[in-house]
């Protein structure tokens, strides 16, 4: 309805322009059928029309009224309907459509203006309700049957509403743990954020599929020291798009002004170990990869030529600002992710999924 709203706008301010009319008075007229004329004079406007875009609406007790279009959503919700007919909805599944009219004396034996549902107490009380008042009954201490409930380290798992008290004393929550404002999440979580299916991609093609660009701010550095804004556009997991926005947004407005030379993410490949590389997800960032090497843990360089924070600038400190972002949203850095005692460190890595 609102497409059609919004074509029928479009190709009058068209045929405005085409028109060219010259006269202060012309201008379109609408009625509530959603036609359109062009007149040369709106100040003999024809009965049932109108300068500006209308909609009919309709009550229980029979009235219809015209309505300015741009106000007739904020009449909907003082009972005002947009047909003179409604749906309503059985506790059995069955739908049936009502004259308006009969509305409220159907919602009093047994009928509901959304599809219904079965919510519960934790005393065993059960109610049946229609889906669109849900909302409002779990802010009271009711629950659906089966219930997602979450755990400070991110994990989550659907508990059947007998459970809910339960769980509830053992730690269990019914919102997302947050940390520092970014909620946890569980590896299995994480897996169908990134994966259609949550599993792994076989194949480029299906990889490629799942990719997006993403361009964030950065800071880049002149050679006398001096910083300056640029952007830089990485290819990443859709499923990660509006993540790895906030993160690069969150250290560009740092005092620090972290400078990025160089910032890769996806690209299908293998690791040296013929193993297929997280950076084949979308779910790796490398930043400035020859300032923030990649190590084995007895120095020897497989990429990159060195890790020096403190001395070169484009080298990120374990208690950066870059660092920080990332873990905050659920990502780890190679420079402690696999642990103190890792066979190599990678200092220019950022994984999602600890790859």
């Amino acid at each position: 309805m609102k497409t059609a709203k919004a074509v029928k706008k479009l190709v009058a301010g068209v045929l405005a322009a085409i028109m060219c009319a010259g006269s202060a008075g012309a201008a379109y007229i609408y009625n509530p059928y959603g036609y359109v004329r062009y007149v040369e004079d709106y100040s003999n406007v024809p009965s049932g029309w109108y300068t500006y875009p209308v909609v009919t609406l309709y009550a229980e007790d029979g009235r219809s009224e015209v309505f300015p279009e741009e106000i007739a959503e904020a009449q909907l919700s003082v009972g005002w309907f947009t047909s003179p007919e409604v749906t309503l909805y059985a506790a059995d599944g069955r739908s049936q459509v009502f004259p308006l009219s009969m509305r409220s004396a159907q919602l009093t034996v047994g009928w509901y203006d959304s599809p219904v549902m079965t919510v519960y107490a934790l005393d065993g009380r059960s109610a049946v309700i229609g889906s669109n008042s849900l909302d409002a009954w779990l802010s009271v201490g009711w629950y659906k049957e089966y219930t997602k409930m979450y755990d400070v380290n991110g994990n989550s798992m659907d508990v059947h509403w007998s459970g809910v008290e339960y769980a509830l004393a053992n730690g269990w929550v019914c919102e997302p743990v947050f940390l520092n404002n970014v909620p946890q999440i569980s590896y299995n979580d994480k897996l169908l954020k990134v994966f259609p299916d949550g599993k792994y991609f076989r194949e480029k093609a299906q990889a490629d599929a799942c990719m997006t660009n993403v361009t964030v701010p950065v800071w880049l550095m002149r050679k006398d020291g001096t910083k300056y804004p640029s952007r830089t556009t990485i290819k990443v997991n859709s499923g990660l798009a509006n993540d790895v926005l906030a993160i690069f947004t969150e250290i560009y407005n740092h005092p620090s002004k972290f400078p990025m030379k160089s910032v890769g993410g996806y690209s299908w490949r293998k690791t040296q170990s013929g193993n297929v590389s997280e950076h084949s997800y979308g779910t790796c960032i490398d930043i400035n990869p020859n300032e923030n090497y990649y190590v084995t843990y007895d120095g020897r360089p497989l990429s990159g030529s060195y890790w020096k924070p403190g001395e070169d600038p484009y080298s990120i400190p374990a208690d950066s600002i870059v660092v920080k972002t990332f873990e905050k949203y659920g990502w780890g850095w190679g420079g402690t992710v696999w642990g103190e005692y890792a066979d190599r460190f990678d200092y220019m890595h950022f994984t999602y999924l600890g790859g």
